[in-house]
């Protein structure tokens, strides 16, 4: 059988801002096809827009689509486009993995739906389709009966050993056109290394989706695909892009260590929680000495009322002190925010903004609360959503009730946020100078994308 697995295009203001990776998922799903002996190809459409004309030139038995909310009708898009062409279409991601009953019963464009971790519910799935089998056995799988009614096998067991996973197949992508995001001048490309969080974050769907027992690589596969990364494609930075790459720090110290030892010319960044930072600083010393220099943490809020909330267990004074000793070793904090808490007003958003601007962070991320499906929040503000346009849920628009905002000036704060933050004499000289030094932020790049949000909420 023949395999397409299609990466659908992304429109938002991160990828304006060149935030452009490989999409690793598509990969392993490909490269755990090809033990079975199946021809793959991957398509995507971030970086390669007329990628479907691969359809008038070939012919194929199978569709994949992978999707996230605010891309969902852009899946829909592709979908729709395959089928013109009579191939049948599977549809994985976390928005279909909850969603699946909706996604069956309303639209016609999909034929299957893979729920949570996908390699092999779609190995099974090719199997069972080459085969002319019946699919009631495969788990993980939703889809229609011959009777046109709604099917949905139980869950599929977690993969519990990532090791025996092979490496996701960058030979199938156009590696050369991923290179548009930077770290200290270095081209970066991402690794994942673990699935899986213990954190059951009120607005994040990861735990449910990847489960709360934390599995991981071990060390010595990670040094292998950096390794790859490095002498195969030429990339000299890595983002590992674990939900919480430090979750075992020992783990993190020792894989520091082997880059040391091996002398390994990397720079590298990861998603970290300050609690995890601050009881830790030998090992944030290693971790500097083996590349290390930008961790990504959630601050999220400069009100303690709200922290106390999102149940992160995470408070500013700690926020402060991860931040500080981070600086201490050269590494620097890209810090996230989120506003439109249902507690939160006008005034207490301003507040996080002036503690946002005040704390010296290499570079911030605003976020506008959005319920995804999957997650708490999604059940809690259910009453509250305004619409289901799921373009519209990508952190930069409100899609619900606030009682105390309306979406005209949650964006407005949204904007000032960016204009505050980036544009103070200190992040404008840095930014400036960035092609340098190989620090901070492009105004080339903010600058063009403030505009762009602030003629957004003027129309």
């Amino acid at each position: 059988m023949r395999i397409l697995l299609v990466n659908p295009p992304f429109s938002g203001i991160y990828y304006k801002l060149g935030f452009i990776f490989p999409p690793l998922g598509l990969a392993y799903l490909a490269a755990v096809l090809r033990t079975e002996g199946y021809d793959v190809e991957i398509v995507d459409l971030a970086v390669s827009p007329d990628g479907l004309n691969i359809l008038a030139q070939k012919k194929f038995d199978l569709v994949g689509i992978s999707g996230d909310t605010c891309r969902h009708p852009a899946a829909i898009a592709v979908a729709r486009e395959v089928k013109k062409k009579g191939i049948k279409t599977v549809l994985g991601g976390s928005h279909a993995s909850y969603l699946d009953q909706d996604i069956l019963e309303n639209n016609p464009y999909f034929d299957f739906v893979i729920r949570r971790e996908g390699e092999f519910t779609l190995q099974e799935l090719v199997q069972k389709l080459r085969e002319e089998q019946e699919l009631e056995s495969i788990a993980g799988l939703s889809f229609r009966s011959r009777q046109g009614n709604f099917v949905r096998n139980p869950d599929r067991p977690l993969i519990s050993d990532l090791d025996k996973l092979p490496l996701p197949a960058r030979d199938l992508l156009p590696m050369e056109k991923y290179k548009s995001l930077e770290l200290r001048r270095r081209k970066i490309t991402p690794i994942v290394t673990s699935r899986g969080c213990p954190f059951q974050c009120p607005f994040c769907c990861s735990s449910h989706y990847w489960g709360t027992k934390w599995r991981t690589h071990s060390v010595e596969r990670v040094l292998t695909e950096i390794e790859l990364v490095t002498a195969e494609y030429g990339y000299r930075a890595v983002a590992f892009i674990d939900d919480t790459f430090t979750i075992n720090m020992k783990r993190v110290d020792q894989l520091s260590q082997n880059i040391i030892d091996k002398k390994i010319d990397i720079r590298w960044w990861c998603f970290s929680r300050p609690d995890m930072i601050i009881s830790n600083e030998q090992i944030i010393a290693r971790m500097a000495a083996s590349g290390a220099r930008y961790v990504f943490m959630g601050v999220e809020s400069g009100e303690e009322m709200i922290l106390q909330k999102l149940k992160k267990g995470v408070d500013r004074s700690k926020s402060i002190q991860a931040i500080d000793l981070l600086r201490q070793y050269g590494i620097e904090t890209m810090a996230s925010y989120m506003f439109g808490d249902l507690e939160e007003t006008y005034e207490s958003i301003l507040r996080t903004i002036t503690f946002a601007r005040a704390l010296p962070t290499g570079s911030a991320q605003f976020s506008i609360l959005t319920p995804f499906p999957g997650t708490v929040l999604w059940e809690q503000l259910a009453p509250l959503l305004d619409h289901r346009n799921w373009q519209y849920y990508d952190c930069t628009h409100l899609v619900f009730k606030h009682p105390h905002l309306t979406a005209e000036q949650l964006q407005k704060l949204h904007i000032l946020a960016y204009r505050r933050y980036y544009l103070t004499l200190s992040r404008i000289l840095t930014g400036a100078l960035s092609f340098i030094r190989g620090k901070g932020v492009k105004l080339s790049k903010i600058l063009p994308v403030l505009r762009k949000m602030e003629q957004r909420n003027n129309d």
